[in-house]
């Protein structure tokens, strides 16, 4: 599991790789050992400005390496409000 205090700022830089992101979230939950802190679940959600930024992103992060972790990338079909 990734350590949650780094998490967002290396998990939304790793994607701005491939694009200008506009949102990058972490799901993360309480850790029960340690009361006032959070364990990242393994997995997140990020926003690109533009589909290619996206499918940029799928092409050349797909199964890359994040912090020693293996990613997979799946395209949402969550759908924004604006």
């Amino acid at each position: 599991m990734l350590r949650a205090p780094f998490v967002f700022l290396v998990f939304f830089q790793f994607f701005e790789e491939c694009g200008r992101v506009i949102s990058a979230i972490v799901a993360e939950k309480r850790d029960p050992k340690n009361p006032g802190q959070k364990l990242s679940m393994g997995y997140g959600f990020v926003e690109y400005a533009d589909i290619e930024s996206a499918d940029k992103a799928l092409k050349l992060l797909q199964f890359s390496s994040l912090e020693g972790h293996v990613i997979e990338l799946k395209r949402s079909n969550r759908t924004t409000s604006e």
